[in-house]
């Protein structure tokens, strides 16, 4: 028996609603609940996950490997161009992001 550990960051969906955000790496759930939630006012962490034990081979849809979170970054400090504050912002939270993981050579 294989075991497999997905680890999840919950977010605020601004409408009142939440919803999670599915990782392979618990850094990576740590630094989203960190970086990207930030400020949401939670009274507590919203990270966990769960263990699947099975026989073969499992495919799991919308759950980031530590190499795609890294691309995300990448892909976001490519966008926020400009001086505007929030753009400023978002790259500073790239920066800050792709050194925790260790992306940031």
């Amino acid at each position: 028996m294989k075991k497999t550990t997905i680890y999840y960051s919950v977010s605020n969906g601004g409408d009142g609603s939440a919803y999670p955000n599915f990782f392979f790496d618990k850094d990576c759930a740590d630094l989203h609940q960190e970086i990207v939630n930030e400020g949401e006012g939670w009274g507590e962490d919203c990270v966990g996950s769960l263990t699947i034990t099975h026989t073969g081979t499992i495919e799991i849809d919308n759950c980031m490997t530590r190499e795609e979170y890294i691309k995300n970054f990448q892909n976001d400090l490519k966008h926020y161009v400009g001086d505007s504050e929030y753009s400023k912002k978002k790259r500073q939270k790239c920066h800050i992001a792709l050194s925790k993981l260790g992306a940031d050579k």
